[in-house]
Parts: C-alpha cells; structure tokens; sequence
C-alpha cells in the first residue's frame, strides 16, 4: 500500500494517513480555524485507498488505520469527561479515542473493501453513484449500531454555511453526506481530467437545486424567547450546599432579561435545576414564582422520577424537561430518550459493575418512551436533550406529533474549551433545515444559539460565561420539508440503492480500467 500510494501522491502511507487525518480535523470545527471544504480529504484518502489496493485485505486493513486516525484525533475531546468528571487516570483516559475510534474505523474499512472489490465491475459512472450511496448507508447505520454516534458526518462540517447543506431538507443528513462523499471519489478518480470537472459541476449543481425552491417564508406572530445560560461550575453542580446559589443565578438572569426584553418563553438547560424539581419545595416555589412573576411559558431540566416495584430502589430516575406555565404550574415534561452510555447509564452493567458514570447521581437514568411536544397555548415544543440533537429521527418524531419549534437543552460542560461544543452546535443546524424548525439552543456553559428555519445561527453564547440571549423573530411553523414527509422512504434508499448495484456488480466480470 504504502508503495502504490506513493506512486499516486509522491509519499509514504504514514505520510498519507497523517496529512488526511489533519486536514479532517481542520475540516470539521475546532478551536483553531475551521476550512469546511478539508473534510473531503477523509473520503477521498479512502477512495484513493481502495482504488490503488493490491487486495481486499489491504483495503480493509488500510482503510481502517486511516478511518481510525481521523476518528480519534477528531475526537480528541472525549478524555476530557472521561478524566476529568470520569476520575479515570489520565493515562487510562488517553486511550479511550483511540479505543472509540477503532470502532469507528470499522466503517470506513468496510467502505474501501466494498469500493475496493466494484471497482473493475462497474462503469466510472454507477461506481461513483454506488461510492455515494454506500457512503449514506454507513453514515446512517452508525446513527443506530452500537447505540448510535452520528457525530463525525461530512454535512456536519459544512453546517457553517447554511447554502452548503441546504440539500438535507431533501435528502436528509445521511443523503447529503453520500453526495459529499461522491464528490471526493469523482476528485480521486480522474484527477484532473476534463470527466472530473463534469462530475464536479454536475454534484454542485445538484447541492445547489434546493436553492431554487427555498421554503416558504413563515407567517403569523412572533414569538419572543430568552435562553439563559447560568455558567454553573460542573464540579459544584451536584453539590446541595450550592442548590439555592443555583436557582439564585437562573431566576436573577431570568428576571433581569425579562425586565428588559419581555418575553413569552424562557429556556433553560439540561439538569439546570439539580434537585428533583417534580417535588413541591421552596427552591421549586422560587421557580414557579419566577413564572408567574414573568407571565411567561418556562422550559428547564432537572432529574425527575417515577416510583415503581420494579426494582430493588423502588423509584426509575430520568433526565427530564419540565415545562412551567405562566400560572406557575407544571403542566408537562419529556424524558430523554437516546441517553448517553458510560455517561447516563453503563450498557451491560451486570457485566461491567467496577465502570463508574460520568454523571454524578444514584443510579443509572431510564430513558424515556414519547416524544410528544411540550405544549402550551400555539407553542408546541420538540425537546431534544443534550445529544438527542445529532440523531435526525428523534426530531423527525417530535414533528411528526406536532412540534412546531424544536428545542435542545444541554449540558455542554463535559467537553471543556475544546472542539466539541461547535461540533454539537453544528450538528443542530442539520436538524433545523431537516424539519424546517426554528431551533432553540440552550446550554449551560455555551455555545448556546438560536437557529432559523434555514440553518442562519444568531444571537451566539460565549463559553463559560453567565448570559442570557434574547430573539424576538422565531416563528412557529407548521410546514413540513420533502424529507420529512419521505422521510421513510428516503431512509429506505439509503440501504437499497447501493445493496441493488452491488449486487448487480457481482453479476459482472471485472474488467480492467484504463
């Protein structure tokens, strides 16, 4: 491989595999400078490698170390909770990207052994559309195998502009990054002859169509939201001496923001209240007050509970959205329903029982089993909570019972002043141009945000710092996008378009390319 590569390029394979890591990594958002077109390095590196390949165990083998590099260095920042609010040594917590990362890996391996094996079956034509829809079929498969992590997908990269992931709105995240993913392999393909620049144009073009049918602009009223985003020390979070220091800061901002502004909602993020909020309390009657006081809709986290004889503890805890009205009553809450493992619960755990949770709490959280909207007066609202935001069919099932406004409470603080808040933040956009959504960020140390229908992000948070953020131009919308109403169908193209033309390029003999 490392001869043949290069051949291609005029380097090593190990020179290979760090320039394409690197530029991965500048590719997608991080703390130094963003270049979005660089994410393409990633499936054009694996292109390359399944193209030039003396074998389909080379293939694999090669696209796996390259897949894990890039999984790894781009995600770097999970030693962050895993050291810090995991207590695991740091030595023991360096290599866990590494150990996260070789799963990733995975998929690209299997993405250049398949490429690898079509390359002399199909025209250059179908085996670039065959690149492109294995590419979406994999990006999909990791938003549900192993219970999910669609974190490092190309559109992710580019939600920076708006006009460059308009596409999802018709093709959905997974659809989109299949077309990235086709456009790096017709680079790798043909290099620099006149049938590249053709198929460049041509999968411009196509990003570029959705431009000509923009949504419809929304009508009817505004409405006016504040996030509040309290800056709550994580280390002291959980602490109960600090419990009224806490609801102190919420309802001071709150107040403060809402004598200025005026507002029908106020946001507050994940578990901003640590304390089981559902119990009638005088830190629970602040909050209440707060929203009487306010005459506005109040949207928080905070652990909740159900009692239950199903356990030896007798209660199932959740991480819980409530919503307050402007009377001060609790009229509804959403638990979490994709929760994070190793952070809110620890999978196999009878198995595993010397693993401590990144979180801090009694036991494992439950997840939740609805995803009907928050309601109050026309607002409907589609909670997502923390990580929930990168998983495209929960926010396809919160508009399908009626969300008309989506909502992501999170508790960024795990992740430091690293790459990951950005990625998160990102990672949202996709969901609002998807559903056709206004959506509202709320975090409780930043990037908090407020994101239009289109994917436009304003009114941005700064990490660490105790701030509210106001906008009074979100609009509730009923309308639905192309890929939400396909939504089943779109997904179902994802594993059928590339299983009936590899399936057809076994039929073939294979047969040299010039």
């Amino acid at each position: 491989m490392s001869a043949a590569i290069k051949n291609l390029y005029g380097m090593p394979f190990w020179a290979f595999v760090g320039l394409t890591t690197l530029g991965t990594w500048f590719g997608f958002a991080n703390p130094l400078i963003h270049i979005p077109p660089l994410v393409l390095t990633f499936p054009a590196g694996l292109a390359a490698i399944a193209l030039v390949a003396r074998s389909p165990r080379q293939a694999f083998v090669s696209g796996w170390i390259l897949g894990t590099a890039v999984a790894t260095l781009c995600l770097y920042w999970i030693v962050i909770p895993v050291h810090r609010y995991g207590h695991l040594p740091l030595l023991l917590a360096l290599p866990c990207p590494v150990l996260i990362g070789s799963v990733l890996g995975l998929y690209a391996s299997l993405y250049t052994l398949l490429i690898h094996g079509t390359r002399h079956r199909l025209p250059w034509p179908l085996h670039v559309f065959f690149a492109g829809c294995l590419w979406a079929l994999l990006d999909w498969v990791q938003e549900w195998a192993l219970t999910g992590f669609p974190w490092l997908t190309l559109p992710g990269a580019f939600s920076v502009w708006p006009w460059a992931v308009d596409a999802v709105r018709f093709v959905g995240t997974h659809g989109l990054a299949g077309i990235l993913a086709a456009l790096a392999m017709f680079a790798v393909y043909f290099g620099q002859t006149p049938r590249a620049f053709m198929g460049v144009a041509v999968i411009i073009l196509g990003l570029g169509l959705p431009l000509l049918d923009p949504p419809a602009h929304p009508t009817g009223p505004n409405l006016r939201a504040i996030i509040v985003q309290g800056g709550i020390d994580q280390d002291h979070k959980w602490d109960p001496t600090f419990q009224n220091a806490t609801v102190n800061v919420y309802t001071r901002l709150s107040r403060n923001a809402s004598a200025l502004h005026g507002t029908q909602l106020i946001v507050w993020p994940e578990t901003a209240m640590p304390f089981y909020f559902q119990d009638d309390n005088h830190l629970q009657r602040q909050v209440r007050d707060l929203a009487r006081q306010t005459n506005a809709t109040l949207v928080l986290g905070a652990p909740g509970y159900t009692t239950t004889l199903e356990n030896a503890q007798g209660y199932v805890l959740f991480n819980r959205a409530f919503l307050v009205t402007p009377e001060g009553r609790i009229s509804s809450w959403y638990d979490k329903r994709h929760l994070v493992p190793f952070g809110e619960y620890i999978p196999l755990s009878s198995w595993f029982p010397f693993i401590r949770k990144l979180v801090v709490g009694a036991m494992d959280f439950s997840p939740g089993y609805s995803s009907a909207p928050l309601v109050q007066g026309d607002l409907s609202l589609g909670m997502l909570i923390c990580y929930e935001a990168i998983f495209s069919n929960l926010a396809q099932e919160s508009v399908a019972h009626g969300a008309n406004i989506l909502v992501n409470i999170s508790n960024d603080t795990w992740f430091g002043a690293s790459s990951a808040p950005w990625q998160h933040l990102y990672l949202s956009v996709l969901r609002a141009i998807e559903q056709n959504r206004f959506l509202i960020r709320c975090t409780n140390t930043g990037i908090s945000a407020f994101i239009d229908n289109r994917g436009h992000i304003f009114d941005t948070s700064e990490l660490f710092k105790k701030q509210t953020l106001v906008q009074d131009t979100l609009k509730p919308i009923e309308a639905t996008t192309f890929y939400h109403d396909w939504y089943a169908y779109i997904h179902a193209g994802y594993a059928l378009f590339p299983m009936l033309v590899g399936l057809w390029a076994w039929t073939r003999k294979p047969v040299a390319r010039a």
